[in-house]
């Protein structure tokens, strides 16, 4: 061996060290690089979610969108209104019973007191006393003045007055608005009714 072929060798020795360093750093390094490749993709898909929010956001907060809810809260607000003034008018309707009555409400603009008055007389011929709790004895109609039938009473007072004499027409017996604001007065009247025919008729009980 000479010395030539000696230093030779060393130099290949180190060349091959310089070269198994320089090829683990490489790999070292693309390792790294792949990290940073999946970081960066997952920044990306991150950015793609947030910029899908951010359109949604955008779409429903537009005008037009801020339009149709202003529109929205502004119509509770009137229906809030006319179900205040139709309660406030419709005294002694039912709890139960509000929406159905109020159901026959058609405003027209602002709360209407002929309008709620005139839903109020639907929901009272319709419903009657499952409807409304008002005292009828002070919301009835006038009661007739009578004296009682009299001695000119004859069976041909019934289309006049009535059956048996009572002191309304046939027309208002089949009237169900006039029924229910005078029930009581008409059970009354009903029982005096009879009361009187009974002394009428000799031996009657």
């Amino acid at each position: 061996m000479t010395e030539g072929s000696g230093g030779g060798g060393g130099n290949d020795f180190y060349l091959r060290e310089e070269i198994l360093r320089l090829r683990g750093q490489n790999e070292r390094l693309e390792a790294r690089n792949r990290e940073l490749e999946g970081e960066r993709d997952e920044l990306a898909n991150g950015f793609d979610t947030i910029e899908k929010e951010f359109e949604t956001y955008k779409g429903a907060h537009n005008e037009s969108s801020l339009a149709k809810q202003n529109a929205e809260l502004q119509k509770q607000v009137n229906v809030g209104k006319h179900r205040d003034a139709f309660r406030a008018r419709a005294k002694g309707l039912k709890a139960e019973a509000f929406d159905d009555v109020f159901g026959m409400y058609k405003p027209d603009g602002d709360p209407s007191d002929a309008a709620i008055d005139a839903a109020i007389e639907k929901g009272r011929a319709k419903y009657g006393n499952w409807a409304f709790a008002e005292d009828v004895e002070q919301k009835q109609d006038p009661e007739p003045s009578r004296t009682g039938p009299g001695p000119g009473f004859t069976r041909g007072n019934a289309d006049r007055t009535g059956s048996a004499g009572m002191p309304y027409t046939r027309e208002q017996l089949q009237d169900p608005s006039f029924m229910s604001r005078n029930a009581a007065a008409i059970a009354k009247n009903v029982k005096e009714a009879v009361e009187r025919r009974r002394g009428l008729v000799p031996g009657a009980k």
